[in-house]
């Protein structure tokens, strides 16, 4: 009962942050103007911002892992991406490395340029930047008590320097949605 109403404390909160949420950073584009939003993921256990005119989708019935992609409107003069992809921690037995290994299933030509870990209030976390052959990506590694992350916001490679800063604000926005 204390954490079904931890949760839902935690929820109204960030929609009412929601409400007073900064504008986007990404330069040099209308959906950057756009002010940013909390999405509330309650059945996969996380929230993050994103602009507010940014769409949502979720891949068909095929996808493995439960995964939610946002883009920028159609017309919107960069192809940039920004996705969750929520596992168990059974999934995730390996730690980091097997986090990796499940995101190279889909991007088998990444390759690493820099790694470092993060410390979050809820759990441990690693940063890993890299490219396949026409992207950047920024990748955030989570793994908590009971939820497992793979967080990417990507671009193709010559729009990524341009929107790290905002990459990393969104990335650094999520939280995960656990009871202490």
């Amino acid at each position: 009962m204390l954490a079904r109403t931890f949760q839902i404390g935690l929820i109204l909160g960030l929609l009412v942050l929601s409400g007073c949420a900064a504008k986007g950073s990404a330069e040099g584009g209308d959906s950057a103007s756009a002010p940013s939003v909390f999405y509330v993921d309650a059945n996969l256990g996380f929230a993050i911002k994103h602009p507010q005119n940014w769409q949502r989708s979720r891949p068909g019935e095929r996808q493995e892992h439960p995964t939610t992609i946002w883009s920028p409107p159609a017309g919107y003069h960069q192809d940039l991406s920004l996705t969750v992809t929520a596992l168990t921690p059974e999934e995730a037995v390996g730690g980091f490395g097997r986090l990796l290994e499940i995101f190279r299933q889909g991007q088998p030509a990444f390759t690493v340029g820099g790694n470092e870990s993060l410390d979050l209030p809820d759990g441990a976390a690693r940063r890993v930047i890299g490219t396949t052959p026409n992207r950047s990506w920024l990748l955030l590694l989570v793994t908590a008590r009971r939820h497992v992350f793979i967080l990417t916001a990507s671009a193709p490679s010559a729009d990524f320097d341009a929107n790290r800063g905002f990459f990393d604000d969104l990335l650094e926005s999520f939280r995960i949605l656990e009871s202490p």
